[in-house]
């Protein structure tokens, strides 16, 4: 519940109007449910008024939509000594004020922003891409290389305050997808399908925003009205704006707001399908019954060196059965396998100490080199844990390589100047953000891509020889709402088979 004297006033204002004129329920309809604990409160105590009618306190009330993750309405009350009065404010009704400097008294700018500003309060989101060419016009961007963008920056008097400070950025891109180019901006951030962008530069510009967009009414453009309280007036009018533009249209853009938080990834996969069922079973049923004896057989792994050789074997289908071959050396760092044939169904290696324990991207991209017959490539860390890289989908992760030339460093890391590198890294970044390990944040983004190529990798813990799917997944709320965090980016948890 809010503790602000104001805004517990408004409440109960609501609420003794509403009992005579019982506009509740229609309000609900049309803009949702108000976030009372989330309003903007604008005490201006000791500050000197003009007049005994200009206003002394404001209180900005956000409203959202059941389904929404945006405020698309404001409630503005005024007090001042001698009057209250209130009026509705829509987010598409910045495009009735003139456009200008966010820093100026009512215009298109700092309408804009205070509903970034609400929420901000509500979702928590500090930055938004605009889409409007004409807001922020000192920053313009050109729709297939750049976008602008809003970032506001926490003030330091607490979560409320009077001003903030307001930055305006011009981000410039290579966007070499149509797709992203449709949308308007190029989405790198949040993976183009065909993943062939990234950030180049950007250049900011700094304001002062002040929370006041406008003692008055909302200008032209739409129903919906103001009410003067006073010491007690006619009924008040509770209707918010309708928006008149292109009714024929479900949802005209001129219905719109001309700004948005990052794009929402949802959902990255299901956290099990069948394809991830099957990859356990089938890596888990070939290691016992075929594998583990020779497994059993490699060098025992030295924790006192970074140079071990790596070692494998191959298993080759001869007249229906699955038959392991002897154990052959690499070199510490890998290498080319020796007697690989079209009848190969798996392989088995090893990642001695000095490295990772998991696939390499190198080792991922391979499966591309055996023929449609091939099953799986098992890797054994020096950890004791095991996994396998289970093709599911041999066309698809033909064209996923073929898509991504140059993809592999010359490390057997991907390379970070290509979109797949930079996809992953950026997954990675953000698993380690959130509290990820460093070793599990990688692992996981590996995966993560994997995915993306139809291959699916399972892992058996250490003691354990049953192999079950690992990959991540994005968050979502009790409303199945997906879940983000200050800057609108995606929170991941973990996708296992159980």
């Amino acid at each position: 519940m809010p503790e602000d004297s104001l805004v517990l006033a408004v409440m109960g204002l609501r609420k003794t109007t509403n009992e005579k004129y019982n506009f509740a329920d229609n309000l609900i309809n049309k803009i949702g449910y108000p976030y009372w604990h989330k309003s903007i409160v604008i005490n201006k105590v000791g500050t000197a008024t003009r007049t005994l009618t200009d206003s002394t306190n404001t209180v900005f009330i956000p409203f959202v939509m059941d389904i929404e993750n945006t405020v698309n309405t404001t409630l503005v009350i005024n007090t001042s000594p001698s009057d209250t009065n209130f009026h509705f404010i829509a987010d598409w009704q910045y495009r009735n004020y003139i456009y200008g400097q966010p820093a100026a008294d009512t215009t298109a700018e700092n309408v804009a922003l205070l509903f970034m500003l609400l929420d901000r309060n509500v979702f928590g989101y500090e930055k938004f891409i605009i889409t409007d060419s004409n807001l922020f016009s000192t920053t313009p961007g050109q729709p297939d290389l750049n976008d602008r963008e809003i970032r506001i920056n926490t003030p330091n008097t607490g979560r409320i305050s009077t001003s903030y400070v307001v930055t305006v950025c011009n981000n410039t891109y290579h966007c070499g997808s149509q797709v992203c180019r449709g949308r308007g901006w190029c989405d790198y951030d949040s993976g183009c399908p065909t993943g062939v962008c990234w950030p180049i530069s950007s250049v900011c510009l700094e304001y002062i925003y002040e929370t006041d967009p406008g003692g008055g009414n909302n200008g032209s453009g739409g129903s919906g009205g103001s009410w003067s309280g006073g010491n007690g007036g006619s009924n008040p009018n509770w209707t918010p704006p309708n928006c008149p533009y292109n009714q024929s249209l479900d949802d005209p853009p001129e219905c719109q707001p001309g700004w948005n938080p990052p794009t929402i990834i949802i959902s990255i996969e299901d956290p099990c399908d069948a394809s991830d069922i099957y990859s356990g079973a089938t890596a888990t049923l070939q290691y016992s019954s075929v594998l583990r004896t020779t497994v059993q057989q490699f060098t025992p792994f030295d924790p006192n060196t970074t140079t071990q050789d790596e070692q494998y074997f191959i298993v080759n289908d001869i007249n229906g059965s699955y038959v392991p071959g002897p154990i052959q050396n690499l070199s510490t760092s890998g290498g080319s396998m020796q007697g690989i044939t079209s009848s190969t169904v798996m392989v088995v290696h090893t990642h001695p100490y000095g490295g990772y324990p998991f696939p390499s991207p190198a080792d991922f991209f391979g499966l591309a080199n055996f023929s449609s017959n091939f099953m799986m490539h098992y890797v054994i860390g020096y950890d004791g844990t095991k996994y396998a890289m289970v093709i599911n989908n041999y066309s698809q992760l033909q064209a996923f390589v073929n898509a991504n030339p140059n993809a592999i460093g010359s490390g057997g890391g991907f390379n970070l100047n290509t979109t797949l590198g930079l996809q992953w890294v950026t997954m990675r970044n953000r698993l380690e953000a959130q509290g990820y390990s460093v070793e599990e944040a990688r692992e996981r983004s590996y995966a993560y891509i994997m995915k993306q190529a139809g291959v699916t990798l399972v892992k058996a813990p250490v003691g354990s020889d049953t192999f079950k799917k690992i990959g991540i997944k994005q968050q979502v709320d009790q409303g199945g709402n997906p879940v983000v965090n200050s800057n609108g980016e995606p929170l991941y948890e973990n996708a296992d088979c159980n």
